[in-house]
């Protein structure tokens, strides 16, 4: 709906264009919108061909949502692999880990590391940090998560 306006443009454009056709691909993505009202990015290739009744256009349409979600997660990924390489220290590690899975994947999270095997220097004790949050108080519960999941396992769901 919101490019409505501006589809009508270019379909003006196109009829006046000295060109017949458009492949996918010459051009940037586009969105489209669903019989139900949800948009979702795509690619057209569009042809017009005057014929004895009238101009006929013809669109064929590609929906590249799993392109772009496909996309969305090897981001991710790389991010993931470059903030979790950048140190050996366990707390770094999972605030990295944390920190990756926002906004990608939740509004908040808690990552926790479980701890050494008995006898080790540290104790055995996991490394656990929590993602920050703008709300004081959903930060507040994630800081006790992160406290709890560091003495042993926690689950917790945050919920209105």
């Amino acid at each position: 709906a919101r490019f409505r306006q501006a589809h009508r443009g270019h379909v003006t454009d196109f009829a006046a264009a000295a060109h017949a056709a458009r492949r996918m691909g010459e051009r940037r993505e586009i969105w489209a919108l669903a019989r139900g009202g949800r948009e979702f990015p795509a690619e057209a290739s569009i042809s017009k061909i005057d014929t004895p009744d009238g101009r006929l256009y013809t669109v064929v349409l590609r929906d590249v949502s799993a392109r772009h979600r496909a996309a969305a997660a090897e981001r991710l990924l790389a991010e993931a692999g470059t903030a979790l390489a950048r140190s050996l220290d366990p707390l770094d590690t999972a605030r990295a880990a944390a920190a990756v899975a926002v906004p990608a994947l939740a509004d908040a999270a808690v990552a926790v590391l479980p701890g050494a095997p008995d006898g080790a220097p540290d104790g055995g004790r996991a490394a656990a940090a929590a993602s920050p949050h703008p709300d004081p108080d959903v930060a507040s519960l994630l800081g006790a998560l992160a406290d709890e999941g560091a003495a042993g396992p926690v689950w917790a769901g945050l919920g209105p």
